[in-house]
């Protein structure tokens, strides 16, 4: 697929690795998909993305970011970073500089340096002078969930370059999106499983006490690390409530005035 500036895309499924050739850019889309279907996680996922734009384009650095929601926002949140660039925060507000640009546009672009002031890059540490910045959306399931971010140092980067690896974008939107999930899932997995763990735990705690005055404290603390929360109040149903005056050396918290024991 020629351009203007020179450089092509080709969907090359016998090349054994990306290459470059002068002004041909030869892009193996299976092998590539190969090296990300190899790992699950996004991290590792994401160092392969910037790790082969910028084989493909020497001079450059890059950086991935996938798109957040925090309290304060939606944010965007460096994932990985190849080449000499550095990216300061672990979360970057969605509207800030040229990020917040591909935010609201959710297309390719590109941005000349010389007509950028520093602070609409301010997340970037560079020790280079910049040439361009040319931005790639990441969408999954037509929505934007992320994106590349391309620092060229050399030469001059064009709508067509980044048209030519959007492909190479796609399938990484959706690599990185599957990752997400499987790591959410992970999670989910793995808290089920802790859960279980402390509910096991508080059986055989509370089975082995027979004692009340014992037994109070053992299970205001033990609700506060299930739930982590800051009280636990421990109600005793029927005619005959604990004795309000009698305090065991264990019991660290306290009793209010309706006769609950309060574990703080």
């Amino acid at each position: 697929m020629p351009t203007a500036c020179g450089l092509c895309f080709r969907r090359h499924f016998g090349a054994k690795a990306m290459a470059t050739q002068g002004s041909v850019v030869a892009i193996d889309i299976a092998a590539f998909s190969a090296q990300l279907l190899d790992n699950r996680e996004v991290s590792p996922r994401a160092r392969i993305i910037v790790q082969a734009i910028t084989d493909l384009l020497p001079g450059t650095a890059a950086n991935v970011y996938l798109l957040a929601t925090l309290d304060e926002g939606q944010v965007w949140a460096p994932q990985a970073t190849a080449g000499e660039v550095a990216v300061h925060d672990s979360s970057i507000p969605a509207e800030h500089g040229t990020l917040g640009m591909i935010a609201s546009k959710a297309r390719p672009f590109v941005l000349a340096a010389e007509k950028l002031v520093r602070e609409e890059y301010a997340h970037l540490n560079v020790r280079r002078t910049l040439n361009s910045l040319g931005y790639l959306p990441l969408t999954n399931r037509g929505q934007l969930s992320g994106a590349i971010e391309i620092v060229s140092f050399e030469t001059e980067l064009t709508n067509s370059t980044l048209l030519a690896l959007q492909p190479m974008a796609d399938v990484s939107a959706s690599a990185l999106a599957n990752a997400v999930q499987y790591e959410q899932e992970r999670h989910s997995t793995l808290s089920s499983i802790t859960r279980l763990t402390q509910l096991y735990d508080l059986e055989k705690v509370f089975g082995s006490t027979l004692e009340l005055d014992q037994l109070l404290p053992i299970i205001g603390s033990k609700f506060r690390e299930v739930l982590d929360c800051q009280a636990v109040n421990v109600w005793l149903a029927g005619r005959n409530r604990p004795d309000r005056s009698r305090r065991s050396p264990a019991e660290t918290g306290r009793r209010n005035r309706r006769g609950c024991f309060r574990q703080r």
